[in-house]
Order: structure tokens, then C-alpha cells, then sequence
């Protein structure tokens, strides 16, 4: 996003948050993201009434749809869900993808969560009653009807039957649509994981309040004797 359009959509406080964050982000390696959950039964659905329908999608069905590179998927993602058992719950719009999220259980793993930098991964692990929301996407012509949040909403509903009752996700700092749509459907804020340093040398602060639900953090493997965890 632009300084301009942040600053049309967002105001004058937070586009100089995010320009600030920007600059250091030149100086520096830097990536700081709220740690959000949300708790079954907080979840808010907006009872919007259109065609769109919700289901998970099969590993041949996320093979075929990451043919369309419009979609942003890869098809390594389809290997996902038979070797991790990972999960990538749709909505379609007439047998179209509107939008999906991918779900993990037990644990993600640094590269799945972390911003544009490598060294900016962030592994993480979790009790069985919580899944983790990775990945989202909607698709452009879609946006502006509430799909993200939905999306995770609906996802932790049809999850009941495997005992979730709570789900994880990040959202960068600066990133303050996916934000507000967290928090809309009532996400709960857990606190800030910071990712800063250089190659070299990297540093990682967590939340305390996630450690004491058994939440773990633990920073790329290439990072093992060379950087530092934080409470």
C-alpha cells in the first residue's frame, strides 16, 4: 500500500506508523505481527445474504485451482494437507474461488509465518484444541463483502467436530484491513511478536500471555546457536 492511499483510507496516525515502520524496515531486518485468537464461541459471522458458499477444499481440487496462478496457491500447498494435515477451507461464488484460508494443526512451521524476509519466520506450536489460520486470499473482484473474515469464522464452526475450539493468527502490524477484519468477528488481541536484527544476528520477543496457554515459539532452524528468544 502507499503512503497516499494509506493515508485516504487510514488517516494521518496510522500512515505514519506504517511509514516509520517502513523506514526501519530499510535499516534493518524487521517484522512485528499481532498474535491474535479467536474462541468459538465469541465468533462473529456477518449474516450476509449472497451466493457465496463455504466447504474445505480437497487436495486434487487445490492442485487443479493452483493451475490458475490468479489464485495465489501453490501447488506444493496441495502436498500440505496429506503430509501435515493441513486444511484449506473456500468460499466459491458459482463454482468460482472467492477466497480460502489454510489451516494448520499442532504447529506451523517459520516458513509459513513470517513476512517478506526469511529471516523473518517465526515457527509455532500448540495445544490440540487450537488450529492456526496461515494463509488467506480473496480474490480482488470479491473484496469489500466481509470473505476474510468469514472465512476464519466459518472455518473454527465446521472445525467443531475435531475439538477446536480456538484459533491462532498473525496479522503484520501495519496490515490494518486484515486487522480490523479480525477483530470484527471477535478475535482477541494475545500480544506482539517481534522479529529484529540483522543476517547475522536475530532476536525474537513473544507474548507471555501465549506461553501461558502452552503456546511456543521457536525462530528459523538456521537461526539455532545464532539467535535469541525474548519473553
Amino acid at each position: 500500500m502507499s503512503i497516499s492511499s494509506a493515508l485516504r483510507r487510514h488517516g494521518l496516525v496510522k500512515t505514519t506508523q506504517l511509514a516509520v515502520y517502513r523506514l526501519a524496515q530499510r535499516i534493518m531486518v524487521l517484522d512485528v505481527t499481532h498474535l491474535v485468537i479467536l474462541d468459538a464461541n465469541d465468533a462473529l459471522s456477518p449474516a450476509v445474504h449472497d451466493d457465496l458458499e463455504f466447504d474445505f477444499l480437497t487436495k486434487d481440487e487445490v492442485g487443479a485451482l493452483s493451475q490458475d496462478g490468479t489464485n495465489g496457491l501453490e501447488a506444493s500447498l496441495a502436498d500440505r494437507m496429506s503430509s501435515r494435515g493441513d486444511l484449506c477451507f473456500a468460499a466459491r461464488a458459482n463454482n468460482r474461488l472467492a477466497g480460502y484460508v489454510w489451516i494448520a494443526f499442532d504447529q506451523v512451521d517459520a516458513e509459513s509465518n513470517r513476512g517478506a524476509s526469511l529471516l523473518t519466520g517465526v515457527g509455532v506450536s500448540f495445544p490440540a484444541s487450537i488450529c492456526f489460520m496461515y494463509k488467506g486470499f480473496v480474490h480482488r473482484e470479491f473484496r469489500g463483502r466481509q470473505i476474510y473474515g468469514r472465512l476464519m469464522s466459518r472455518a473454527l464452526t465446521a472445525l467443531a467436530g475435531r475439538k477446536i475450539t480456538h484459533m491462532l493468527s498473525t496479522a503484520e502490524w501495519t496490515n490494518f484491513s486484515a486487522l480490523k477484519s479480525c477483530y470484527r468477528i471477535g478475535f482477541r488481541y494475545l500480544g506482539l511478536i517481534w522479529r529484529v536484527g540483522y543476517s547475522w544476528r536475530m532476536c525474537t520477543v513473544t507474548p507471555k500471555s501465549a506461553r501461558a496457554m502452552g503456546i511456543r515459539f521457536a525462530s528459523r532452524a538456521c537461526d539455532a546457536g545464532r539467535a535469541s528468544i525474548v519473553s
